[in-house]
């Protein structure tokens, strides 16, 4: 586990990474159903989608209201999130925390 804390720490690093810890203590959010990601075409003229993943499959949904409420629900989650160099600084915080072998798999 302490690799795994210490390789998101150095992707944290790059310019293309922007990393947001959700505090446990957040507690029930906005995404505790299921995982999603919006996936924003930019300049390429294509709409806007948002990909979900759930326990048996996933969706890929492309409705703009159904894109509206994934947004709204990603600015929701991303405003109990720690800023960037706070989620670094707990990150770098929990890797020093964990021995080197704790967490890895034997075998």
């Amino acid at each position: 586990m302490r690799r795994q804390l210490e390789h998101m720490a150095v992707l944290a690093e790059l310019d293309a990474v922007t990393l947001h810890v959700l505090p446990n203590a957040v507690g029930a959010h906005a995404a505790l159903a299921s995982g999603f990601s919006i996936l924003d075409f930019g300049d390429l003229g294509e709409p806007d989608l948002v990909y979900v993943e759930h326990t048996v499959g996933a969706l890929m949904l492309d409705k703009e209201d159904e894109v509206a409420r994934a947004k709204v629900a990603f600015e929701r989650v991303l405003s109990d999130a720690l800023d960037p160099a706070e989620s670094l600084a707990l990150i770098r915080g929990l890797a020093g925390e964990v021995s080197p072998s704790e967490g890895e798999c034997r075998g």
